[in-house]
């Protein structure tokens, strides 16, 4: 593959609180991110030429020093410390100075797709630690999903809630700067906010304890409805590859944060209810869940801890009135996340070379009905197609 295509998002802050100024000159903020159906579209190429260069149909000179896309390639040449020669072409539909994030989508795309494009194997959340250098949002748009933000706006937690809202953008043909914005409100807040310290500390840590609180909250309102509750999926993951001896203990944790700790946690809040009434409780494995391969090691150690929760669940809660069941996920999900942000790798799989997504909830749902004398503990789900 010499090239690549992806659709670069816009987004909205459906809210924003400004909570003070740090000692770096950032601002800790709390807001809510919402992607939206628009987007500027970009194209990575290979190029024999040891050079860089981006272009877009805007037709103005690009300066390489303040350009947040190629200073995204220079992060990424300096972390594998070895050069990368592309050519980008960037066709802008988002506009500028609107607050939309079109600079920071850019370069989010840009290191997603110069990491596909050139294998270079690293993981989102080295990524995202990348972005953050480039722009507070940066990180956002690698996440990829809606999200709760604070921090300086790296640390995400997914937006659990969906709904049917339709958004109306207007704009008016006015730039307005993010810096001069936070300029100002630094004028107007002078001698009633503290600078906020800064800590070092793990990258992905107060993201996960904040959706520790929010599963806590998630049942709790649930409890609120007075609802029967009768089935709960854990379908959290991160597949994440790297060789053992390239992997930090900030990498492995990582993902048993995600795959064991998080169904730790699920399992411990879901099983006291659904004793009430019975029900299921269902995980989402992988082909790692029961057979590790380098350089997915720490990935199939933290999948196979999960299964074998799991596994643990079924037979204490099973006579107990709750079908715990694991499902084996292997192949490309047939979604957003593969469509759009690599639409060729995502059509070279052919026609039912991809999980269909219906397909899956459908199997799910028969797991969730079987005849208590007919459970089943694991299920294999894979395309027809799909080497194993």
């Amino acid at each position: 593959m010499d090239s690549i295509k992806l659709d670069c998002p816009a987004k909205l802050n459906l809210s924003l609180s400004v909570l003070g100024k740090r000692i770096d000159g950032m601002h800790e903020i709390k807001t809510h991110f919402q992607l939206i159906n628009l987007f500027d579209e970009m194209l990575i190429k290979k190029t024999s030429s040891k050079s860089v260069s981006v272009k877009t149909n805007l037709g103005a000179s690009i300066d390489g020093k303040k350009n947040i896309v190629f200073n995204a390639i220079r992060s990424l040449s300096n972390y594998i410390g070895k050069e990368i020669y592309c050519d980008i072409e960037i066709v802008k539909n988002i506009p500028l100075g609107g607050g939309l994030g079109g600079g920071s989508s850019n370069a989010a795309a840009a290191l997603i797709g110069i990491n596909f494009l050139f294998k270079l194997g690293l993981s989102c959340s080295e990524l995202m630690k990348l972005g953050k250098k480039l722009g507070a949002d940066v990180p956002f748009f690698i996440f990829g999903k809606n999200a709760h933000a604070s921090g300086i706006g790296e640390k995400l937690s997914e937006e659990i809630k969906h709904s049917n809202k339709k958004y109306l953008l207007l704009f008016p043909q006015v730039h307005s700067s993010t810096k001069e914005f936070f300029s100002k409100w630094d004028d107007l807040s002078k001698g009633s906010q503290e600078s906020i310290l800064m800590k070092e500390e793990n990258s992905f840590l107060p993201i996960f304890l904040e959706t520790n609180q929010d599963i806590k909250r998630i049942f709790k309102t649930f409890d609120e409805t007075e609802s029967v509750l009768e089935s709960v999926i854990y379908n959290a993951g991160n597949n994440n590859a790297k060789p053992f001896l390239e992997m930090d203990l900030d990498f492995f944790q990582d993902l048993w944060e995600i795959c064991a700790k998080g169904a730790f946690l699920i399992s411990q809040e879901a099983i006291p209810r659904l004793l009430k009434h019975g029900g299921s409780l269902m995980f989402t494995g992988a082909t790692a869940s029961i057979r590790s391969k380098p350089p997915f090691t720490a990935f199939a150690a933290a999948k196979s801890a999960e299964r074998s929760l799991a596994q643990g669940l079924a037979k204490e809660f099973g006579p107990q009135g709750i079908h715990v069941a694991h499902v084996i996920i292997d192949g490309i999900i047939d979604g957003d996340k593969v469509n759009l942000r690599f639409p060729e790798f995502a059509s070279s799989k052919g026609e039912d070379g991809k999980l269909n997504i219906e397909s899956i909830a459908e199997n799910f749902l028969m797991l969730h009905k079987q005849q208590k004398s007919t459970w089943s503990f694991e299920l294999d789900l894979r395309p027809w197609s799909e080497n194993w």
